[in-house]
């Protein structure tokens, strides 16, 4: 084995905490209002991404354009659900939104039955 001595060992403590030390002092930029919203849409597309695929492999198999077009609705569901969840810990104008929920959902189950009806 190789011994490198109480430099080396006191070199591989000491670089780390000095990056730590530097990058406590580093200001961060500010970010724009511009910049937060991109960043809540990239996340909006990327689940609605994922739900389309979600749905072109399970339930609209043989129909992959209705899982383009059910998908924003349950993209803007999930979204609100995702909210709904954070009101219900704060317990803010939670009533409002369940409403916007439980009607969302009732309505979107209807619409795909109803699309698997019209068959």
């Amino acid at each position: 084995m190789c011994d490198f001595g109480q430099d080396a060992m006191q070199a591989k403590l000491y670089i780390p905490y000095v990056m730590m030390d530097r990058m406590s002092t580093i200001p961060l930029p500010p970010i724009t209002m511009e910049q937060l919203i991109n960043f809540i849409y990239a996340i909006y597309y990327f689940i609605r991404n994922f739900i389309v695929m979600l749905l072109d492999e399970t339930i609209f198999k043989g129909h992959p354009a209705y899982a383009a077009s059910y998908s924003d609705a349950i993209t803007l569901l999930v979204s609100l659900t995702a909210i709904y969840a954070i009101l219900e810990l704060v317990s803010a104008g939670k009533r409002i939104i369940k409403a916007i929920l439980i009607l969302g959902w009732v309505l979107l189950a209807i619409a795909i039955l109803i699309s698997y009806s019209i068959k």
